[in-house]
């Protein structure tokens, strides 16, 4: 019963994030955020603001970032249908691939680095 509570509270972050994504889109136009990115911001601040425990999502989360290959293996494979139209663009491709890839380090470690931070000071004071 634990992990399905855990499953909806995860589904449910997803789905405000969503909504708000939808909102945001008719509000303003020009305006595109991923609403699985703004759930996981909500998720995240509210388990910063420890107004949900990290055991309600833990079990889950873990089996979830540990298995986040399986999660792009459909996508990877379709990639496959457009090999012909990529080829010509393959350089600028590695390219941009290799400056995200950096871009996505430097933003990991940025944040873990944060994460640390607080969980230091909050030790402290706790």
């Amino acid at each position: 019963m634990k992990l399905f509570r855990q499953v909806f509270v995860i589904l449910l972050f997803a789905f405000v994030g969503e909504l708000v994504s939808l909102g945001l889109k008719t509000l303003l136009p020009g305006v595109v955020v991923p609403g699985a990115l703004l759930g996981l911001g909500l998720l995240t601040t509210l388990l910063l603001w420890r107004k949900i425990k990290l055991s309600d999502v833990e079990e889950v989360g873990l089996f979830l970032t540990g298995n986040m290959s399986f999660f792009f293996l459909p996508a990877a494979v379709s990639i496959l249908d457009y090999v012909d139209l990529l080829a010509g663009q393959l350089v600028r491709m590695i390219l941009l691939i290799l400056l995200t890839l950096m871009i996505a380090f430097f933003t990991v470690l940025g944040s873990v680095k944060l994460v640390l931070i607080l969980q230091q000071g909050g030790a402290r004071r706790g």
